[in-house]
Parts: structure tokens; C-alpha cells; sequence
């Protein structure tokens, strides 16, 4: 047990916490987008490690681009509002399947093949498939003229031409993709384990995007595209755990090394944040904008909480607000590593002209009470 003089002060602190988010609504749903895809298969077999710890740690890479995601196993989708107790696969607009160490069973196949080649959705909509193993849901060994055959078409191959340990590969990009140029090295730490190369030739139509130094021929990252839409297959977990038991992600150094990567490949298909914000700090805004909580997550000082172009913000407590003539809005507060805060708006803002910075919030000497409103009126100097 531990002794009252440790527990005091967590206590002290998780009550600070709900008395300043007691009374104000957050929305657990925020109308996502993005779906990551558990592999239900896996979850429930011997090997649920991957599944596991992999879409948690995939889950963390996106949470450092600041835009909502949901987190569902492929038994739990549907096509369509007609079956009860699942969901509309449709509700989302880009997928990301982080794992198969077992083969999606058929019935998901046929729904992600409605989903892709939706023609109301043509080239706007957006999939990345992680590493597969050529082995069932029941861990039967699949040669490749028994891939389920809409993964072999959203693949645009058979599928894999080898798999081969990481030890002292290198990769590159072997096309522009966002800001990386033809050449530039695409920076990952790799679990020791197996991967899958695409090659050495690829179908009219597929690209390699990310292929391994020195090997022309062997790609590790390929692109196709289905009713004008990206289908990325990747030689990798994209949740980096390969422990089929324990999972054990591979922590990248720096915490944000594939953030560049996922984040261009989203605006590919429309996706952006609705917000910017520092990628080592977690910034939730209530439903009516009178709270902003900013969490830093990984160790590193920063100073600007968000940016933002969305109606509502004003001044928070303890922040400096910015506002620049275009109408975009900068809240900035010095952020200690692994510290929460919990801004509560007092001041209301009903103009956008010129700029103003306010750093503290007094009213006639007098501190502003919870949930009053000071209306400051922002004029062009």
C-alpha cells in the first residue's frame, strides 16, 4: 500500500482535473474519418500480440497528427445501416489495416471491395494495408493462387516475392510523395523481424513508392489505385509489433519519425487536421469552445498550444491568444513536458480584424469568475 504522503498528491491533482471538466461537454464521437482496422481473427487467436499492441501503437503515430480516428475490428463492420449492431463501414473515409498476420476472412474482402469501388466515392477515398502472412484465419498456409481475390486486386500483385529479415537494409523513396523527393531516405526503425518486398517487376499500374537502397528492384512500400483511389500495401506492420504473444512495438527515435509519411499520404485523399498543433502534445476542444486541455505526451517543451482558422476560440486562461488580420487564431502557453492543462475560455471573441495578444485576464483589478464573459472587441490598429 502506499503511504498517504504519495497518494495525496495524485489524488489532489485527478480532483483539479474533474472539477475543471465537471460541467463541460465533450463528444466522444467527433464524426472520424480515418477507421483503423483490427483484425479480429488475430485478436482472438494465440498470436493477438500483433493486433494488440500494433493498432495501439499505429493509434499513437496518428494521434500525433491531430486528427480523429476510431479504432474497430473487421467482424464488427458492415456495408450499409441493415445489419444491426455493426457499422456503416461507410461512415469513414480512409482506412488503415495495421496488420495480417492472419488474411482477413472473405466476408471483409467483400466489404472493403463495396467501400473502395463505390463510384460516388471515386478519388476520395484512401487505403493502407500493412504486412501480411500468407496464412488463413484458422493458421492454414495460403499459396499465392489462393489469396482472396479482391486483396490480390487492391494489391495490384500476387502479392509478395520474398521475405527477408531487416539487418542492415536502408530504404529511399523511389517517388516524390509529399515533400520527399526521389532518393530521399525514408527514415524508420524496423523490428528485427521478417518483412515483405514487392518485386523485382511490378504490374502496369503499380508503383513503388518506398524501395530498398541499393536493390532497384525490391520494394517494400508499393501503390495502387481502384476506382481513382490509393490502395498503399506496405512491407511492414504499420504498428511495428512483431511479437505474435507480446506485441513488443518498436519505438521509433524520434517519437515522430513516420508522421511525415502517414500525414502526406492522408492529404492524398482530402484528409487534414482541423487544427495545427505541436505533434508531442495531445489538444482536446470541448463542443462549445469553452475549454482547451493540452497534454504533452513526449518529454519536449513547446510553447504554441494551436493555430487554428476555426470560429469559436477566444482567450483562455493562462494563454497568450494571437490574432493575425486573416482571421487565423494562435493560442500559445508554455507547455512542460508530461503536464496537463486545462484552459478555460474568458474572454469572447466578436471581431477578426488586426491583431491582438493578451496574456493576462483581469477585469476592473478583479479576477474573471468561471463562466463569465469578457467580450473584447478586436480593431485594426
Amino acid at each position: 500500500c502506499y503511504h498517504w504522503t504519495h497518494i495525496k498528491p495524485v489524488a489532489d491533482q485527478l480532483g483539479e482535473a474533474l472539477r475543471a471538466v465537471q460541467d463541460v461537454p465533450f463528444t466522444y464521437n467527433r464524426d472520424a474519418k480515418v477507421l483503423i482496422m483490427r483484425n479480429t481473427a488475430n485478436a482472438f487467436s494465440n498470436a493477438s500480440g500483433i493486433d494488440f499492441a500494433g493498432a495501439s501503437y499505429f493509434a499513437s503515430i496518428l494521434y500525433q497528427l491531430h486528427i480523429p480516428f476510431d479504432i474497430v475490428p473487421d467482424a464488427d463492420l458492415t456495408y450499409g445501416t441493415e445489419e444491426q449492431f455493426k457499422i456503416d463501414i461507410n461512415n469513414y473515409d480512409f482506412i488503415f489495416i495495421p496488420s495480417q498476420y492472419q488474411i482477413l476472412p472473405d466476408r471483409t474482402w467483400e466489404i472493403l471491395d463495396k467501400w473502395i469501388s463505390d463510384p460516388e466515392h471515386a478519388g476520395k477515398r484512401g487505403l493502407v494495408m500493412g504486412m501480411y502472412l500468407p496464412q488463413d484465419s484458422y493458421f492454414n498456409d495460403l499459396e499465392p493462387d489462393q489469396l482472396n481475390p479482391v486483396f490480390v486486386k487492391l494489391m495490384g500483385t500476387t502479392g509478395y516475392s520474398e521475405y527477408t529479415r531487416t539487418r542492415g537494409f536502408g530504404f529511399e523513396y523511389a517517388a516524390k510523395l509529399g515533400d520527399y523527393d526521389v532518393g530521399d531516405a525514408m527514415e524508420i526503425d524496423l523490428y528485427s523481424r521478417e518483412i515483405g518486398l514487392f518485386g523485382p517487376d511490378l504490374p502496369d499500374g503499380v508503383e513503388s513508392i518506398v524501395k530498398v537502397s541499393g536493390r532497384d528492384k525490391r520494394s517494400l512500400v508499393i501503390r495502387n489505385k481502384v476506382n481513382d483511389n490509393y490502395v498503399y500495401s506496405f512491407g511492414f506492420y504499420l504498428g511495428l509489433a512483431s511479437n505474435p504473444v507480446w506485441g513488443s512495438a518498436k519505438q521509433q527515435t524520434p517519437y515522430n519519425k513516420l508522421t511525415g509519411l502517414y500525414r502526406t499520404i492522408l492529404e492524398e485523399s482530402g484528409i487534414v487536421a482541423e487544427f495545427e498543433a505541436p505533434d508531442n502534445i495531445g489538444v482536446y476542444i470541448s463542443d462549445n469552445k469553452e475549454m482547451v486541455i493540452a497534454k504533452e505526451m513526449y518529454g519536449k517543451k513547446v510553447s504554441t498550444v494551436l493555430r487554428t482558422d476555426e470560429p469559436g476560440l477566444g482567450v483562455y486562461s493562462g494563454a497568450a491568444t494571437i490574432l493575425s488580420p486573416d482571421g487565423t487564431v494562435t493560442i500559445e502557453r508554455d507547455i512542460e513536458p508530461y503536464h496537463t492543462y486545462y484552459m478555460k475560455r474568458v474572454a469572447e471573441i466578436i471581431a477578426h480584424e488586426g491583431r491582438l495578444v493578451v496574456s493576462h485576464f483581469e477585469q476592473d483589478g478583479d479576477d474573471i469568475e468561471s463562466g463569465e464573459v469578457l467580450r473584447v472587441r478586436i480593431a485594426r490598429p
